[in-house]
């Protein structure tokens, strides 16, 4: 305790400093909105967080959430939830006090490894306001970057003020927190070395941590181990580029995007690749010159392993490279640019210029990231922003319509879908999408009391998914679609044939499942209809519309009670369905 008192005190003006450039720099991100890339799944639609409750906590710590275990991360947006609500707000504030944290630790770890007072403070500013790093801040589903990395600090500190159990215990929660602290006890090893403390014993205590890493790393790994492309050379072609893009978009990061392209084709003549060669080759050179430097090395070294199971070999995903990554990878090279800048204003002859330099620099850096905060404000903004500079960006224009057509913009949710189709590599997805925005944007006119203009979009929903499984006849969820739109047509023999169809191809697909049950109880087969609501419940127990729409068919079929406790059971998924309310009061009434 005393030693954070005399750490905090004596470092009082520069952590006042320091967090008011954070609070400046990311103040954008208070008005920020969640988005539809992803935020839905990890936070405000995942069922786990909905409800603070012990068996969502432990169906917390037994899941993944698109194929990455992140339980730490997960729990701490159930809390919040428990906490605020779905607040955007207090979501981007509670992930912008998380970064500050780790400023506050990269500070501490900085004077730790015995780097001067002025130069951690310059090291510590870099990191805080870097551009690169507001895709971790600024995105409510990365929280998982600054959570883990607050630990994995935590961690380091621990090991090198020789409390073991401490550091075991923060590096579980870094692992909980996201997979990426995989890296942890090789980053420790490397922290010892530069300590001069790298010894046989430091190895041996070690052992912990990398059964800790590996055991829970590979919860997340199994899912996301790359085969390399089509020969060796090319292999390692990509896994150059991918370690220079992160070190030149750290040297300039005025040109950030959400997304990346994998440069095409991969071959060392193309522009990028030998560009990326010639580049590292400057840098294998200045770093040759520098070579006594022993922050330098550890610069690198904590770079290169904190990012190393990043490394891309592979061109499977175009979108394998991300600002996000370089989160804490970059804290290395902060540490050694703090220096520097140190031992620059030590130049009694130049120390004015170089403070100059400084300032603008700082200031650069902060109106860059406050800038780079606003893309992040909402859907349109991100998908716009990304559009103008991918023009062809398939994802981009698929989300903007998503976000277009849930605020009711469904005439530009259209114009984007129908832009895709020019050039989509998958031409039954893009018909897909549109066919489902054509059909909400039908039920919307419906509910307007707008009948043909709802039974054109129909039809136009008809087409575009009869053109889906022109292009892909095994796309289960096109059929389920499709007899969704003939179900609101009155044409329920369609709507079993769609969706027979679609159980066919995917048996396993409760949604299908749940759209024959409808459509066979609006034909009067009850029996057949609760069997197929058995097994959409069966399937998916955890969706309130089916105990809803079988608390229906089991009333006809004269089960009262039963279907009251289906209703009952609804409302306790999701206390705010009203349909669930009115069919239990209709049927508590008859």
């Amino acid at each position: 305790m005393s030693n954070q008192k005399t750490f905090l005190s004596g470092n009082l003006l520069f952590i006042v400093i320091i967090a008011a450039f954070i609070f400046l720099a990311f103040s954008p991100c208070l008005k920020a909105q969640y988005l539809n890339w992803d935020d839905h799944s990890h936070f405000y639609k995942h069922k786990p967080v909905q409800q603070l409750s012990w068996a969502n906590v432990q169906t917390i710590f037994t899941e993944t959430v698109q194929d990455i275990y992140i339980p730490l991360t997960t729990l701490s947006f159930s809390l919040e939830k428990f906490c605020f609500g779905f607040t955007p707000a207090v979501t981007h504030g509670i992930n912008i006090l998380f970064h500050a944290g780790v400023v506050l630790l990269a500070l501490a770890l900085a004077l730790q490894l015995g780097i001067s007072r002025r130069a951690a403070f310059l090291a510590a500013l870099l990191f805080a306001i870097h551009p690169m790093h507001v895709e971790s801040v600024a995105w409510a589903t990365e929280r998982k970057d600054v959570l883990y990395s607050m630990f994995y600090l935590g961690a380091v500190l621990a090991m090198t003020r020789r409390r073991y159990i401490l550091a075991i215990f923060w590096t579980l929660l870094s692992l909980l927190a996201k997979p990426m602290a995989l890296s942890l006890p090789c980053v420790m090893l490397w922290v010892a070395w530069y300590q001069g403390k790298f010894s046989l014993k430091s190895v041996f205590q070690s052992i912990p941590f990398f059964v800790l890493a590996i055991g829970i790393g590979w919860l997340t790994y199994m899912h996301h181990v790359r085969n390399p492309i089509a020969s060796l050379g090319l292999s390692a072609l990509t896994w150059l580029w991918t370690l220079g893009f992160y070190i030149w978009k750290f040297l300039w990061p005025w040109s950030l995007h959400p997304l990346y392209d994998l440069p095409q084709p991969v071959s060392l003549f193309y522009g990028p690749y030998f560009l990326t060669i010639i580049f590292l080759i400057a840098t294998g050179l200045a770093l040759y010159v520098r070579r006594g430097e022993r922050l330098l090395r550890f610069a690198l070294g904590w770079y290169f392993l904190s990012i190393f199971f990043l490394l891309r070999f592979d061109a499977k995903d175009v979108h394998g490279v991300a600002d996000r990554f370089m989160y804490l990878p970059s804290l290395g090279l902060c540490f050694w640019f703090g220096n520097l800048f140190h031992e620059q204003l030590q130049r009694i002859h130049i120390k004015r210029w170089v403070l100059l330099g400084l300032v603008v620099l700082f200031l650069l850096l902060g109106v860059k990231t406050f800038l780079q905060c606003r893309i992040w404000r909402n859907n349109e903004t991100l998908w716009t922003y990304v559009i103008k500079n991918y023009p062809r960006k398939e994802l981009a224009y698929n989300d903007r319509a998503v976000a277009y057509a849930d605020e009711g913009r469904f005439e530009l949710a259209v114009k984007d879908l129908t832009t895709v189709l020019g050039f989509a590599s998958n031409k039954a997805l893009a018909f897909y999408n549109r066919g489902v925005t054509y059909r909400d944007w039908a039920e919307r006119s419906l509910k307007n009391g707008q009948k043909k203009e709802a039974e054109a979009l129909y039809g136009l929903s008809l087409k575009d998914f009869s053109d889906a499984i022109f292009w892909d006849k095994n796309y289960a969820r096109t059929y389920s679609q499709r007899a969704s739109v003939y179900f609101s047509l009155g044409e329920f023999d369609k709507a079993v044939r769609d969706t027979s169809s679609a159980i066919e191809r995917e048996p396993s697909y409760p949604e299908a499942y749940h759209y024959r049950g409808n459509a066979l109880a609006a034909l009067k087969d009850f029996d057949k209809a609760l069997s197929d609501h058995n097994r959409s419940i069966e399937l998916n127990p955890s969706e309130p519309r089916y105990y809803n729409d079988r608390a229906i068919v089991l009333f006809r079929l004269g089960h009262k009670a039963e279907a009251l406790s289906d209703l009952d059971h609804a409302i306790l998924l999701d206390p705010g369905f009203k349909d669930a309310y009115f069919n239990r009061s209709a049927i508590q009434a008859h």
